[in-house]
């Protein structure tokens, strides 16, 4: 028996797990057709198989007999995939689910694991949260299930300390994996741990430098900082790889702003307000203005003193003495 991701299937999960995927330590990776006919022609025979590939075969010159147990587990693996696939849709009764996935033969920490994120998927992260703390308890070297105990736990009101451990263990465990270390920034960030923050994103950009997403929450944890160049080149290079996303061009005329170059940080704005009509880009772009024009207004002179005014009238007087006599 046989049971691995599918070429066929993996790229039906979420993105954060393929690469999770790819760390497996397979030499081939198959599909359905592709693992029976190196099968078949090794003498074994082809029972049951499907996409994901959790596949039967049997040896040459097996004993049917011998083949009933394992054929009777295949089923009720079937059981725990279409009670999987309809919560997909949404999840009506969550004991119910989990009494059926029991009793497929599932391991624990997996039956709370699928269900938990089905749960947190809809929306229902306060009760997915138990569920997920329950697998990664069961199962604590498996990085994925911390992982999603760490989303579940960022997206309600939990204790922050919490969430940073579980994406922590998550990103320790999931080395490859530059999602895990972008939530971990981010819950960083909101701990207050910028620092910390800057090295959990700036990892996540060096495993995934494509993704402007990580380059711009990078930037906010070097802004949070005040170190005004490297969130302003952050944003920038965000921009580069996806010049729709609005807020990082309204962060790098913030970044601009600080710096004094109300221009650049107007242009930067109005940017900004082309691709999204919020308010807070037309105040950003007008204080930037008011502050470039109140550069460009000259000092007035400071009012003569007593003393000066004193003077001149004297010099003046001086002056016409001189020339009546002269």
């Amino acid at each position: 028996f046989l049971e691995v991701p599918g070429l066929r299937s993996v790229f039906r999960a979420r993105e954060h797990f393929h690469d999770e995927y790819f760390e497996i330590a397979h030499t081939f990776h198959f599909d359905s057709t592709s693992l029976r006919r190196l099968l078949e022609a090794n003498g074994w025979t082809c029972l049951q198989s499907d996409e994901h590939v959790r596949a039967l075969y049997a040896p040459p010159r097996a004993e049917a007999a011998a083949l009933g147990p394992a054929l009777g587990s295949i089923d009720t693996s079937e059981d725990a995939r279409q009670a999987l696939a309809l919560a997909d849709d949404g999840i009506d009764d969550v004991e119910s689910l989990l009494d059926v996935l029991r009793g497929s033969g599932m391991r624990p920490s997996q039956v709370c694991f699928e269900v938990g994120r089905r749960l947190h998927d809809e929306g229902r992260s306060e009760e997915a949260v138990e569920l997920l703390r329950t697998a990664h308890r069961l199962w604590p070297d498996r990085g994925r299930y911390a992982y999603q105990l760490g989303l579940a736990l960022a997206a309600g009101e939990s204790d922050t300390a919490e969430t940073v451990e579980a994406l922590r263990t998550a990103a320790g465990l999931m080395v490859d994996a530059a999602f895990p270390q972008h939530h971990l920034g981010l819950a960083l960030q909101r701990a207050g741990r910028h620092e910390q923050a800057v090295g959990a994103h700036g990892r996540a950009v060096e495993l995934r430098p494509e993704v402007a997403i990580f380059r711009y929450h990078l930037g906010h944890a070097h802004f949070s900082l005040r170190n005004w160049h490297r969130a302003r080149a952050c944003f920038a290079e965000a921009l580069e790889r996806d010049p729709s996303l609005a807020w990082a061009a309204h962060s790098e005329g913030l970044c601009w702003f600080q710096l004094g170059e109300f221009d650049r940080a107007i242009a930067a704005h109005e940017r900004a307000m082309a691709l999204r009509d919020e308010a807070a880009f037309v105040h950003r772009r007008d204080e930037a203005r008011s502050a470039l024009a109140a550069r460009q207004e000259p000092e007035p002179q400071p009012a003569p003193s007593g003393l000066v005014v004193t003077l001149r009238r004297l010099g003046g007087r001086l002056r016409r003495r001189i020339g009546q006599s002269g």
